[in-house]
């Protein structure tokens, strides 16, 4: 499997070495499921040759799971972290499993793929109750937004968007003016999801402010569907390999946390643009 025999807009499964793909998998189903996407599942290996089964019995999983889904797989000889980057660039999301915390080339990967990264925990719930995004109000970060509206419309689930009242630098004010209040913020975050909630009137949609970026919100007793942030954007310079931000999320929760790459800035003419962005 290489990028030019992936399927366009795949749901991809990243297995690396001798990771347990279960939950992942079982997400990746789901989704690809919902999206009506082709599932492709590549277990990438660099210590030997030796081809021991995995992606068999993924894809006969996937396959009894959901009979009528299309899914191939494939064994990659390669270096994990920069064979899954490439394959990023045909996917619509990269699926991996994480234990406690993610490995080294979760790590590396969720920082440098052209897709969104589902980081997912095997101590994932089976069931959830909501879809929550983190919003900061510029327009970098709205993919990130949509990305949770439409997950929430597939999978008929409330959509609840935090905004983080921590960092006022990122809303769309000039820069070093914070909002005077809590109801300015809740404005700000009200115009940022404006034009989502007209495109996705069926989500049941609520908003909060979160003083502690995401993780106030994760200590509520609800099962998250998923938790979605923005990353960096794709291919920028000083691109952290795991956003601080997703990576504190990733501690406060067992949902599994998708990292949006951002809107590149000199991609982001004919967008909505926000204060701080306007010349």
């Amino acid at each position: 499997m290489s990028t030019a025999e992936i399927a366009g807009g795949t749901v991809l499964v990243g297995i690396v070495g001798r990771d347990d793909p279960a939950r992942a998998l079982t997400w990746a189903v789901e989704a690809a499921g919902l999206e009506r996407r082709h599932l492709s599942v590549a277990h990438v290996d660099d210590r030997g040759s030796t081809r021991d089964g995995l992606v068999s019995r993924a894809v006969t999983r996937a396959r009894r799971s959901a009979p009528d889904l299309d899914v191939t797989g494939a064994w990659l000889h390669g270096d994990a972290e920069q064979v899954l980057v490439d394959l990023s660039t045909q996917a619509h999301l990269l699926v991996l499993g994480v234990r406690d915390r993610p490995g080294r080339v979760a790590t590396a990967v969720t920082g440098r793929a052209a897709c969104p990264v589902v980081l997912c925990p095997a101590t994932a719930p089976s069931s959830a109750e909501a879809v929550l995004v983190g919003a900061d109000g510029t327009v970098g970060s709205l993919p990130a937004l949509e990305l949770a509206f439409r997950q929430a419309s597939l999978r008929d689930l409330p959509l609840q968007v935090a905004l983080s009242a921590t960092r006022p630098t990122s809303l769309s004010l000039p820069a070093g003016q914070p909002p005077a209040d809590q109801g300015e913020l809740r404005l700000q975050l009200a115009e940022a999801v404006a034009g989502l909630a007209d495109k996705f009137p069926e989500v049941r949609l609520s908003l909060r402010l979160d003083s502690d970026d995401l993780r106030e919100t994760l200590t509520d007793d609800r099962r998250w569907a998923l938790v979605v942030v923005a990353g960096s954007p794709h291919q920028a310079p000083d691109r952290q390999p795991l956003p601080d931000r997703a990576a504190a999320v990733l501690e406060a929760t067992t949902s599994p946390l998708v990292v949006v790459p951002e809107v590149p800035a000199d991609q982001r003419r004919g967008l909505p643009l926000t204060q701080e962005e306007t010349p």
